[in-house]
């Protein structure tokens, strides 16, 4: 179906994931256990990356695909009101989260 849509053109084994009803039908499997999760992780960062800014915040996607990832640069484009777009040094000072040298001390997983 793709294939005649002209979508896959370079698509083989060696640079997609092919399922069928049952498996994963790449002879080697998938390069990680996870790898299904990343790539959503991957597309999601990708779309945001639309907004054109970085973005400092928290985003929850359940289920989310392209369509609702543009739904959400669309929103936050139009509700001015709902963000603040600081400079780099403001920017750097408010990332709540910690950095891999916190991360690592703590002990958490990564």
């Amino acid at each position: 179906m793709l294939l005649k849509s002209g979508l896959v053109k370079g698509g083989s084994l060696a640079n997609v994931v092919v399922l069928d009803r049952e498996r994963v039908m790449n002879p080697e499997g998938l390069r990680f256990p996870d790898e299904f999760c990343r790539h959503k992780i991957l597309d999601l960062m990708g779309d945001i990356s639309l907004l054109g800014h970085p973005l400092i915040g928290h985003i929850i996607a359940d289920r989310a695909g392209h369509a609702m990832h543009a739904q959400l640069v669309s929103n936050l484009l139009r509700q001015k009101d709902c963000w603040t777009l600081v400079a780099g040094a403001e920017m750097r000072s408010s990332v709540l989260s910690p950095g891999p040298a916190e991360l690592a001390a703590s002990g958490a997983p990564f």
